[in-house]
Formats: C-alpha cells, sequence, structure tokens
C-alpha cells in the first residue's frame, strides 16, 4: 500500500473506475491517501486517511511527494 498526495484543489472520489460512477467523497490539495491498485493506472482504488471511506480517483491528481503551500 502506498501513500500517495492529492495534488489537485479538490478531486471527487467515485463508486467506480468512471466519471460516471456516484461521487462518494472528496479529497482536496494536500490530502494524504492510501493507494490499493496500482498507481500507474488511469484511475486508483484509494482509502482516505482517517475516514476510511474507499473509493476510485483519477491518479494524475496524486504525486509521491508532500505538496507545499
Amino acid at each position: 500500500v502506498a501513500v500517495l498526495y492529492v495534488s489537485a484543489e479538490r478531486v471527487n472520489v467515485r463508486g467506480g473506475p468512471s466519471t460516471n460512477d456516484p461521487v462518494v467523497g472528496s479529497v482536496e490539495f494536500a490530502d494524504a491517501v492510501q493507494v490499493l491498485s496500482d498507481p500507474a493506472e488511469p484511475w486508483v482504488l484509494i482509502r482516505i486517511e482517517g475516514d476510511g471511506i474507499e473509493g476510485f480517483m483519477a491518479s494524475r491528481f496524486l504525486t509521491q511527494t508532500e505538496p507545499q503551500g
């Protein structure tokens, strides 16, 4: 399980790997998330640290280094 950081201001977390799937939560800039699937895929299964919500988000909004600011 890798821990990556959100690099966009706000990103929806969805029930499946598509924008057609329902939103189950959201993450914000610099939030740490646990990546439960292959981070090289366009959509990754994540668990939000703290609340334990699991869902999918677009991997292009994740970075390995914690954003500053």
